[in-house]
């Protein structure tokens, strides 16, 4: 009969995932785990699998609360492209007062080009935005909002490097107003 566990799985998740954030996956050893989750190595292997698995398992939730986020962003607005500029908005806010950069984009250049796993959790969370963005442009294109010979799906992947691009403009340059500028031209282009 399985034993339960005498810790908080979710929160220990969250702990996990947050040193694979700060340190990247690379840098961050098994030794550290068991320091930072203050589990022994068997209890881990055991509730999470090995270093990837565990990895796998933090980017994919953290995938699932960036993708709730841009939802719930856009929920409020009495318009499609009011809630396509209340995403955009909501990211920008973000970028401006975290301290971090995006979980997910420093996977990206860390791990996607070597790790088939990785790469397939990153693509299916950008499709799912991709998703959220092409519904919403399709609606201001009916409404008017975003002209028609707009393509949806490419609009809505350029959205996407934009928005990631951002994060590399607010690490580099570290200009609210630069980066408020980039915003107000994103909509510039979405809506023309």
């Amino acid at each position: 009969m399985p034993r339960n566990k005498a810790f908080d799985i979710d929160h220990k998740l969250t702990v996990a995932r947050d040193l694979f954030w700060k340190k990247g996956y690379h840098a961050t050893s098994m030794h550290d785990l068991v320091d930072v989750l203050e589990l022994n190595r068997s209890s881990i292997y055991d509730t999470y699998g090995n270093k990837h698995t565990l990895f796998l398992t933090c980017l994919t939730n953290y995938a699932r609360q960036k993708t709730n986020e841009y939802r719930e962003a856009g929920k409020g607005a009495m318009t499609a492209i009011a809630a396509l500029e209340d995403i955009i908005r909501n990211v920008v806010k973000h970028i401006q007062t975290d301290d971090k950069s995006c979980m997910m984009i420093k996977t990206t250049f860390e791990l996607a080009g070597e790790d088939a796993d990785v790469r397939d959790v990153i693509r299916r969370h950008g499709l799912e935005l991709e998703g959220i963005f092409v519904a919403l442009i399709k609606a201001a294109q009916v409404a008017g909002d975003v002209v028609q010979v707009k393509d949806p799906h490419v609009l809505a992947r350029f959205i996407l490097s934009s928005l990631s691009g951002f994060w590399q403009q607010a690490l580099v340059y570290r200009s609210r107003k630069q980066l408020q500028e980039s915003a107000d031209f994103l909509m510039t282009v979405i809506k023309g």
